[in-house]
């Protein structure tokens, strides 16, 4: 008590005293305290802040009710210690908490815009490829412009993928199940790389 309260010649501390360094936001709140503390509870256990050192401390005070045999109030008991530190790295972890989820959330609105912006484009490949297919084409050339709108029609996929991402992340992301055609699939696959090949 001497060493936190700093101005303290004895064991025995007046209300008032504290009142004078104690934060006047937290006033009222200890009042409230002490009076539940007198009239029901017996216990008090709060959290406020003192000025000690021109500087803003935190301080938690747990006190009792000492009462005589007659159940007469005869002082107040307490304990007080100084948790300033415990309430700094409290608020450093809400902050990075907080940043944290504001990155997510700046992450999540860019990877969504991204994506939309991609899919117009993709769109307008798709629809060229498709109306290229009904001119009159070599086999060869046909099969050039099918790969053409495979490729943007998986891109296209990838880019609703990305636009599920917000699903993933809250674990509601639900598999669709369809039916395919493999040798279809190997054929698209190989097709994909049969330029590189060459």
């Amino acid at each position: 008590m001497r060493i936190l309260f700093c101005d303290v010649e004895n064991e025995d501390y007046e209300l008032s005293k504290l009142f004078k360094i104690v934060n006047e936001d937290d006033q009222l709140k200890i009042k409230e305290e002490i009076k539940l503390l007198k009239d029901v509870t017996d216990k008090f256990d709060f959290t406020y802040r003192i000025k000690r050192l021109e500087k803003w401390r935190w301080v938690r005070t747990i006190a009792n009710i000492r009462r005589n045999s007659n159940g007469e109030e005869e002082a107040i008991t307490s304990i007080s210690w100084d948790i300033t530190s415990q309430i700094e790295l409290q608020e450093r972890q809400k902050q990075i908490i907080e940043q944290s989820e504001h990155t997510s959330q700046m992450k999540s609105q860019f990877m969504a815009t991204v994506s939309h912006e991609i899919r117009t484009p993709m769109s307008g490949i798709i629809g060229m490829t498709e109306l290229l297919t009904e001119t009159e084409m070599s086999a060869e050339q046909r099969e050039t412009v099918q790969t053409i709108k495979i490729c943007a029609e998986n891109l296209l996929t990838l880019v609703n993928d990305i636009l599920d991402y917000s699903k993933l992340e809250a674990n509601k992301l639900e598999l669709a199940k369809h039916s395919f055609r493999l040798i279809d699939t190997i054929k698209n696959t190989t097709d994909l790389f049969a330029y590189k090949a060459r």
